[in-house]
């Protein structure tokens, strides 16, 4: 499910020193204000930056890095019965590759 963007040298997946593209970004552990998530890794990435922000926004939201080999996280914090977008940005010594961006909604409030 996911790709590469915004450089093409993420997809050379047969070159044993490429940075790769995080794939299979998904979520669990949904609730009103958090949501989990996990992600396939490669060997080269030093570490992993999650970036997330609601759909209807410009801004992303950058949260301090996960240390490679984690390949989880959880996000707290979030509104209510809101979309957010998700990414992961794999960063290696030499170049960084994204992974593509995901969606995904909070829980509503039950009254």
């Amino acid at each position: 499910m996911s790709g590469c963007m915004p450089c093409n040298e993420c997809t050379n997946y047969g070159d044993e020193n490429a940075c790769l593209s995080p794939l299979g970004l998904e979520f669990s552990n949904i609730t009103t204000t958090s949501v989990s998530l996990e992600w396939e890794g490669s060997n080269n990435v030093i570490n992993y930056s999650i970036e997330f922000k609601e759909s209807s926004s410009l801004t992303w939201n950058i949260l301090p890095p996960v240390v490679a080999p984690t390949i989880s996280a959880t996000i707290i914090g979030l509104t209510p019965d809101t979309v957010f977008d998700f990414r992961i940005n794999a960063l290696c010594a030499t170049r960084s590759c994204y992974s593509l961006t995901v969606r995904e909604k909070t829980l509503p409030l039950v009254v």
